[in-house]
């Protein structure tokens, strides 16, 4: 598949569509949140996945809480990413529920504190959900 921006509009696009997703309502939000959920449900249904990557909600990205709390529900062991102390544009994945330490990261997003936290590694992980802004 041929990339059709150049390098330059990038930037542009990738701003004009934050700037889009940052004008839904509260109840757009909602509603594609109820609906994300259902197409989650509905796929936990057919795949039974037992490992899912989650992530945090930030700069109106749409939050994944409800599939999160499904996921707890259902023994389905969640985990967040979290930021490489010791290797540069790396992530971990930590394992996530209910009684996970937080701290904020470099970037001001909630992640799982690296010293209470279960680490996993990424091959071991079934389905990673994560933001996109268009793509």
């Amino acid at each position: 598949m041929m990339d059709h921006s150049s390098t330059s509009e990038k930037p542009i696009l990738r701003k004009h569509f934050r700037a889009l997703r940052n004008g839904l309502s509260d109840q757009q939000q909602t509603h594609n949140s109820d609906a994300l959920l259902k197409q989650f449900v509905a796929l936990t249904q057919q795949y039974s996945p037992t490992k899912v990557a989650v992530f945090i909600a930030n700069d109106g990205e749409l939050a994944p809480n409800k599939i999160t709390q499904y996921c707890w529900q259902h023994n389905i062991q969640t985990f967040l990413p979290v930021v490489d102390p010791n290797h540069a544009g790396h992530l971990l994945f930590a394992h996530y529920n209910s009684e996970s330490v937080m701290t904020q990261n470099k970037y001001g997003i909630d992640e799982p504190d690296l010293t209470n936290s279960h680490l996993v590694d990424c091959l071991a992980l079934e389905w990673v959900l994560m933001p996109l802004v268009a793509f």
